[in-house]
Order: C-alpha cells, then sequence, then structure tokens
C-alpha cells in the first residue's frame, strides 16, 4: 500500500526562519551533517520486551520525534516550500545476496509502535521480493534512512547527485555499543540549512532517547 503524503504551501515571507531561508537557498550545496551519538538503552528494552526488531522500533521513534518538529515535514519542491502533514520512513533493507532495496513503510500520526513493526515486516517482505532498488526519487514525503548495524561510525558522507534538486532529510544508524553501563548508537543528519538549524538537529537527536509510544 502508498500512502499519499498532504501538504500545504508554506509561507517564507512570514516565516521567522526567513532570512535563514534566503540565505542558505543560494548555496551550491545547502546541506549539514551532524554525527553524534545517541543512548538507546530504553529503546533497547523496549524492542527486546516486545521481542521486535530494533530498527523497526527505531525507526518508529525516530518518526514519531521527526514529525512533531516541523522542520523536518518541510521540503523545497519547484520553488516553493510544502509542509507536508504527515511524513513517512524509506530505508535502505540489505538482501540474501548482500545488495539493498529502498523499502517505503506506512507511518500516520498516533501509530502505535506495535502496529508500525507488524506492517513494517510486512512492507520488507513485500518489497524484498521486487525486482530492482525500489527507488522513488519523485516522493518528498519522507525522510531516508540507513541502518549500518555492522559499524561505529564516527564521520559520514552521502552520495549526491548535482543535478538533482534535494531537500530531504537523511539519517543513518549505526551499530550500537556498550559505555559505562549503557547503550549508545551512532547516528548522522544530513538537513537542508535553509529548512532547518542545528537546534532542530539537536531536538531531534534528544527525542530519539525516550521509548516509542506503545
Amino acid at each position: 500500500m502508498v500512502m499519499e503524503n498532504t501538504f500545504d504551501v508554506f509561507d517564507t515571507e512570514a516565516w521567522k526562519r526567513r532570512d535563514a531561508f534566503r540565505f542558505f537557498s543560494t548555496f551550491d550545496d545547502p546541506f549539514f551533517s551532524i554525527c553524534t551519538q545517541i543512548d538507546v538503552t530504553s529503546l533497547l528494552r523496549q524492542s527486546r520486551e516486545m521481542h521486535a526488531p530494533f530498527s523497526l522500533v527505531l525507526l518508529h521513534r525516530a518518526m514519531e520525534k521527526a514529525n512533531s518538529i516541523e522542520a523536518f515535514r518541510l521540503r523545497i519542491v519547484n520553488g516553493q516550500v510544502h509542509r507536508y502533514h504527515c511524513i513517512r520512513p524509506a530505508c535502505t533493507i540489505r538482501r540474501e545476496d548482500e545488495t539493498f532495496f529502498f523499502c517505503y513503510f506506512e507511518f500516520e500520526e498516533g501509530m502505535s509502535v506495535q502496529a508500525f513493526v507488524e506492517k513494517g515486516m510486512l512492507a520488507i517482505e513485500h518489497q524484498r521480493n521486487l525486482p530492482g532498488m525500489g527507488d522513488r526519487s519523485s516522493e518528498q514525503g519522507v525522510i531516508h534512512f540507513s541502518i549500518l548495524p555492522w559499524t561505529s561510525f564516527t564521520g559520514l558522507k552521502h552520495a549526491r547527485h548535482s543535478a538533482f534538486s534535494d531537500s530531504i532529510p537523511k539519517v543513518v544508524f549505526g551499530k550500537y555499543f556498550e559505555s559505562n553501563g549503557r547503550m549508545k548508537l551512532p547516528v548522522s543528519l544530513d538537513a537542508h540549512h535553509a529548512l532547518m538549524d542545528g537546534w532542530h538537529a539537536s531536538k531531534f537527536f534528544e527525542g530519539l532517547e525516550q521509548p516509542s509510544s506503545e
């Protein structure tokens, strides 16, 4: 099932970030990148109690928090800023032959973590068997995720297509590890600086450390 993302046209002239929007919109590369570590002790405990994949519980929490921050729902499309009412995740998923595909998940406001996990597992199995990589580059009401459970990175750079206008945030999760009795997870965020600042990124990271809504 493909869910339609609805939006309204956002008035940047009345926006308190109007000057920042105008300034960074002129940049050749307006994306900024932050790599940090978050405490996922509570999320890991929640996923184990649910007997659910940690990656899906983590994705659900990420979408809960991202949707609560308006800046994460803004996209620049054909010179306009669209404000999506609810965005959803698109995440790279590994196939058994060591290739990967882009999996698009359902998400809606108030969706429980249990419902997301159940629908997410069905989406993975369905889309895993489709040909190709499943790319939907034209879809804007998403956040692009990748999960690298094999390495605890401290820096990351995304491949970019210079001819393709892009304002979609990109989030990568790495391999979690124990530190002083807590479980830490590396995470990176690439975001369009005309649409958000480091403050918005920090609120997103803080929110990832809380359990998902049941």
